[in-house]
């Protein structure tokens, strides 16, 4: 199959840590892929890396056939992946609706003129991108607290609005890094049944680092399993989730 990322032998070394030690895997078309491992294992290492937070030490980066290897993330958002973060790096002083524009900025061609003088080209754009950041915010199920100030939504809601101003980018790949990180079962259940419904009704391919096993397990199409830096396990959900490195890793040999 045609893969829409491509990683290669990635290497990320910081002196003398190897923080990231020869991996690869690939995502395809409309594909989640799950990313485990304990805590220090490399998984954000890795994700930085390959979003262009980190320049890799070696190794090849593929998105839609394009080398993006050295490409900073800033540029990457352009080419069509976005990601969020384990902490919430939202506009507390902005309503939720702000919030969702900012992240619409891309597609905005008006000038320091337009927005001083609120041209015509200025209010169409401003117009375009309420209505873009409210399709989203409406996928979310924020629609209804679009005025609201994000210091008053709960922290769960924090979080789904996070995945809106992604999908407001029009990314091709989403990489959400422990999604449902400090929220309760509940709210874990729902922000990861959110992320299959994007995934089914849009075809959204998406990389998911999540430290909740079972709802993983439950929601990808493949798991790669890390360790220390390195792969430890791959492939489907059932065979990984049995492997005996895996279950080493997170509980510990006898």
């Amino acid at each position: 199959m045609g893969y829409l990322l491509e990683v290669r032998d990635l290497k990320m070394y910081f002196g003398g840590v190897h923080a990231v030690d020869g991996i690869s895997f690939e995502v395809g078309q409309g594909e989640i892929i799950g990313i485990i491992g304990p805590n220090g294992s490399g998984k954000t290492t890795l994700i930085n890396a390959v979003t262009g937070v980190y320049n890799p030490t070696a190794g090849t980066i593929l998105f839609d056939g394009m080398d993006i290897t050295s490409k900073k993330m800033e540029n990457l958002v352009s080419l069509g992946i976005c990601r969020t973060f384990q902490n919430l790096k939202l506009h507390k002083a902005l309503t939720v609706l702000q919030n969702v524009i900012v992240g619409e900025h891309l597609a905005n061609d008006s000038n320091f003129f337009d927005a001083v003088f609120r041209t015509k080209r200025f209010r169409q754009n401003e117009k375009r991108a309420r209505e873009l950041a409210m399709t989203e915010l409406e996928k979310v199920g924020l629609a209804g607290n679009a005025s609201d100030f994000v210091s008053e939504l709960p922290y769960g809601m924090q979080k789904k609005l996070e995945i809106a101003r992604a999908l407001v980018m029009k990314p091709k790949l989403l990489i959400l890094d422990e999604p449902t990180a400090g929220m309760n079962s509940v709210e874990a259940k729902e922000q990861i049944d959110l992320v299959k419904k994007l995934n089914q009704e849009t075809g959204l391919s998406v990389i998911l680092i999540e430290h909740n096993m079972k709802l993983l397990m439950n929601s990808v199409n493949r798991v790669l399993a890390i360790d220390a830096g390195k792969e430890i396990a791959r492939g489907l959900p059932s065979e990984v989730q049995n492997n005996s490195r895996v279950i080493s890793a997170y509980l510990g040999e006898d």
